[in-house]
This record gives C-alpha cells, sequence and structure tokens, in this order.
C-alpha cells in the first residue's frame, strides 16, 4: 500500500466515522451495555415550563394551549414565559392569557438581552424541583409530560430530553424541511442508543426537562444554553436520558437558508459550549460520556476539514491509483448531486435524492462557517424570527 493511499483509508474512515460507523458501533454497544431506568408512570411532581420568546405573536399561544392540554395534574403545572424585547404583540397576548389563567401562568417582559441571560433570571424564579425547557414554537402530545416524568423517578437521571418531528408551516418539499425531517429521524437512532448505554449528548432544545437543584447560571452569550444545561447534569454524574415516547412537534417554516442559519448559530454555541465543560472529555473519569462526546460532537464539527482536506488530496492523488481515482468520480457525483438539488430547489422540482446531497454539502458547509464564528467570537444568544433555537 502506497503513502497516498494510506492517506485516503485515513480520511475516508474520519468522514465515515461520525455519519456511519458510530452509528453502527452504538447500536451494537446498545445491545451489550443496557442501564435500563426504573420508570414510574404514576410519578408527578410539580413541574415548571420555561419559555423564553421574542416577537412569537404567531406562536406563543398555540405553545401555551398545548401545555394546558397535556393529561397531567393541573394543579401541578406551572407556566412562566420570559419576552426577550418582543416589538410585536406578544407582549399584549402574554397578558391576555396572564387574566385568563390566573396563578399558574406568569410573564416577564425584558429589554433585548438574549436567550441566555433571559433564561437565567426565569430559572430564579423557579419554584418547583423540575423546569421543562420548551420553544413557542414546539407543541406537545397529551402525554408527553408524563412520559417525561416516569423517568425522574430513577433518582441517577437528572435530564429528559423529549422526541422530536417537524410539521412544517410550508408542506413543499423543500431542502430545508426534507433535510431536517431525515435528520431528526437519523439522530433519533443515535439518541436512543447513547440513552441506553449512559446518556445522551446532543440537546434537543424545543423540549428537555432538568432537575433545577442540577443547573448553574449560563455564564456568557457565547455558550448554547439548552447544551449547557444538558452538560451540567452530565458533569455532576446524572444521566441525561433520551424518552422517545415523549412527543415535541415544530412546526415552524422551513427552508434551507433557515436551517443554514440556525446551523451556523448551533455550531458555534456548541463548540463554546464544549470548550467550557472540556472536563467531560477526560475518559477516565467521564468514561462512556467522552466517548459519545467525542464521537458524536466533536468528530461531526470537524467533518467539513476532513471533507476539504480529502478534496485537496484527491487533486494531488487522483491518477496513483483507481483507489484515488474512485474517490474522485465519487466526489463529482456527489457535488453534481449537489447542484442538481439546488436548481430543482429554484424552481420547485421534488427531486428529493439531489435534495439530500445539497442538504448535506450545506450542513457542512453551515457547520464550517458555524466553526469560524466561533473562533471570530461573534456568537451570540440574541435570536432573531430564523434565528437559535438549540441542537
Amino acid at each position: 500500500m502506497s503513502f497516498s493511499d494510506f492517506i485516503l483509508i485515513i480520511l475516508v474512515f474520519l468522514i465515515l466515522y461520525n455519519y456511519v460507523i458510530y452509528p453502527l458501533v452504538l447500536i451494537v454497544l446498545g445491545n451489550f451495555f443496557v442501564r435500563r431506568i426504573k420508570a414510574d408512570l404514576d410519578f408527578s411532581p410539580p413541574i415548571t415550563f420555561l419559555i423564553a420568546a421574542h416577537n412569537e405573536e404567531s406562536l406563543i399561544k398555540g405553545a401555551v394551549q398545548s401545555i394546558l392540554e397535556l393529561n397531567y395534574p393541573k394543579n401541578q403545572i406551572k407556566i412562566i414565559i420570559g419576552s426577550d424585547g418582543s416589538t410585536d404583540n406578544t407582549n399584549a397576548i402574554l397578558e391576555q392569557m396572564q387574566v385568563e389563567l390566573g396563578k399558574n401562568f406568569n410573564y416577564f417582559i425584558y429589554p433585548r438581552s438574549g436567550k441566555n441571560k433571559v433564561l437565567n433570571d426565569l430559572i430564579n424564579k423557579v419554584e418547583t424541583d423540575f423546569i421543562l425547557f420548551m420553544d413557542a414554537d414546539c407543541r406537545v402530545s397529551s402525554s408527553t409530560a408524563i412520559e417525561i416524568m416516569k423517568n425522574y423517578s430513577d433518582e441517577r437521571v437528572g435530564c429528559v430530553i423529549a422526541s422530536q418531528s417537524v410539521i412544517s408551516e410550508n408542506n413543499d418539499e423543500n431542502t430545508g424541511r426534507l433535510g431536517d425531517t431525515l435528520y431528526h429521524k437519523y439522530e433519533q437512532i443515535i439518541r436512543i442508543n447513547e440513552s441506553k448505554i449512559h446518556s445522551n449528548v446532543n440537546s434537543l432544545g424545543y423540549l428537555y426537562s432538568v432537575r433545577k437543584n442540577l443547573l448553574k447560571p449560563i455564564p456568557d452569550d457565547f455558550v448554547c444554553d439548552d447544551l449547557y444545561n444538558v452538560y451540567s447534569v452530565l458533569e455532576n454524574g446524572f444521566r441525561v436520558v433520551f424518552e422517545k415516547n415523549a412527543h415535541a412537534r415544530e412546526i415552524r417554516q422551513k427552508s434551507l437558508n433557515n436551517e443554514l442559519h440556525r446551523r451556523v448559530r448551533a455550531v458555534a454555541g456548541g463548540i463554546a459550549t464544549v470548550f467550557a465543560y472540556y472536563r467531560l472529555m477526560n475518559v477516565i473519569k467521564y468514561g462512556w460520556v467522552s466517548f459519545f462526546l467525542i464521537s458524536h460532537k466533536v468528530f461531526r464539527w470537524l467533518s467539513p476539514l476532513f471533507i476539504i482536506m480529502l478534496a485537496i488530496f484527491t487533486i494531488m492523488f487522483w491518477e496513483s491509483s483507481l483507489l484515488w481515482y474512485l474517490i474522485y468520480i465519487s466526489q463529482i457525483l456527489v457535488y453534481l448531486m449537489s447542484a442538481l438539488g439546488w436548481v430543482s430547489e429554484q424552481f420547485g422540482i421534488n427531486f428529493k435524492i439531489a435534495k439530500i446531497f445539497l442538504f448535506f454539502i450545506s450542513m457542512n458547509y453551515s457547520s464550517l462557517l458555524g466553526t469560524i464564528r466561533f473562533l471570530k467570537r461573534s456568537q451570540n444568544a440574541i435570536w432573531d424570527r430564523i434565528g437559535f433555537n438549540g441542537e
């Protein structure tokens, strides 16, 4: 084997590891290393839903209504909402709901300060032991709270992450909607098996819950709020479990640009969060958590770099062996399909396979931009209508 072929094998392995090899390894390990949860469907302590909102006049009432329709003891549910400098009718809607719902509903109006600062203040106002963090574009099914809370009867559990599905406001099969739907199905396989073995290391900002006593103040505008809270649980030695029967439906409109914008922010915030919790990568102390964190998060953020390196080395060595030539042809096909996906997106053609290739390339591109954003320290927690809802 030539040195160039060795480089090729290493680069292909590094690219495939996060997307293919790691999920397959998890599936195998999930059949041998299983930590069962002592779940109890009758466990229904007082809970508080927290929502940080900015200009959510079209969504906030629906979010609250879905909470009110939960099949959970009504006197055990509190709702607290923070309006972060909203300039639409969000504040007026919150005022109206306060009159209608009474003492178990409360809201606070803040000057525009960013999601992290708003959440820090809201958390201090929570009086229950368990907090459910939720986004305004999230709708919960009737059994969601019961399915989440049953896991907390196991005292080792410190955080529970809900399952997510996408119900887009636009019904066309654009790349953003198609790609995000497939991505969440793919992620669910990883989440289920990480959770079976020990803990999830990837958050879901739309709906997740935490024991309040395990939280600590979010330190700045650079970190991702939901990921920071999840890692606080892991740092304290508690489990973060994925509950596939707790359903959160995201209803916001999807588009390719929307997803690119969101992922740039998510990657920048995610990297900052991992740096804040660098201790979690100590394999000797944190074991499975470290393995999952490096495989699931770090390798995914490095994937664009590996893809760029493969392209550069392909230009250098494509004529050196049959193996390099096949990789050369494969890359041409991938980028050609991505280009066809972009064309079909522009002209409204439903070419699904091509759009999947486009989504893969665009997500790696946005991941690269997110890394650059982190390095430039230009990340912040002030989000807009198509902005950051967590990753």
